[in-house]
Parts: C-alpha cells; structure tokens; sequence
C-alpha cells in the first residue's frame, strides 16, 4: 500500500512539472508554452515570450532601444517575431513600453508607435494579454538588468 502512495505521489509531482515548467528567467511557463522552444532556432538572442495553438512569439534581443532610463521613468522598444507551427517566421511587431516612476507598480504603458499610450496591467493573466505583458517583462530585464517587480 505504501509503495502504491509512493508511486502515485511521484507520477503527480511529475505530472505537475510538466504542466507547469519554468522558463530562463524563473517565471512560470503556462501550460500554452509546453511545447514550445525556449529560443527560437536555439538562439539565446531570442526568447520564447507565449506559445500558443501551434504560434510562438520571440523577443528579438538585439533590436531592444532604450528610450528613456531617468528620474521620470523608463522606457524602451523592441521587436517581437511571430513564428507559425512549420517554424517559419510570419510575422514581426515592434512593441513600445513606458513605465513612470512613482506608479503603481502593477500599471507600465504600452504603444504601437511611442506617441499613444495605452495603460496596461502587469500582472495580467487573461491569455490575449500574455504577449504584451511578458514581453514587457522580459524586455525589461534585457533593457534594465534587473528584473521588474
């Protein structure tokens, strides 16, 4: 009996660090992001951001501008390529931050050209945000060199 507990416990634990994962910069991977590279090509250069029904979104690494990194606050461009299930890029989208110093820590802004903001919620877990916001954050740490919290 104790040996079936044991086995049963095992294969959950496992089932559970499959389901789960954790990527390059210790956040948690969603079960979306499973089956997805953590590099696209197995360049470092480019992070997996979210992966999901057979469409991945990397960071591409070198393309990241930092616009402003003072007293008022921090902000900073980049690039993020869209990949289709064959593996081919289909796509690429350049993403604007701006973070004010002194805010919640919870709101940043985001704009597709850096002149219309828009507030968005970090810690967002709705799936449509997923893209947005983790290319925020770990556009933030390649940017700033630490990591946002």
């Amino acid at each position: 009996m104790e040996r079936m507990v044991k086995k049963i416990l095992v294969s959950l634990c496992m089932a559970a660090a499959i389901l789960v994962g954790v990527s390059v910069n210790g956040t948690a991977l969603s079960t979306a992001q499973a089956g997805y590279a953590q590099y696209y090509n197995g360049d470092s250069n480019y992070p997996l951001v979210y992966g999901h029904q057979g469409v991945a979104w990397y960071l591409d690494k070198s393309s990241i501008v930092v616009k402003k990194n003072d007293a008022e606050g921090n902000a900073f461009a980049c690039n993020v390529i869209t990949v289709n299930e064959t593996g081919n890029i289909s796509g690429s989208k350049t993403y604007w931050y701006y973070k004010v110093a002194g805010e919640d820590m919870g709101t940043a802004y985001s704009s597709p050209d850096g002149q219309n903001w828009q507030a968005f919620e970090v810690g967002s877990t709705f799936g449509y945000m997923q893209v947005l916001v983790k290319t925020f954050k770990i556009g933030w740490y390649a940017a700033f060199g630490y990591s946002y919290s």
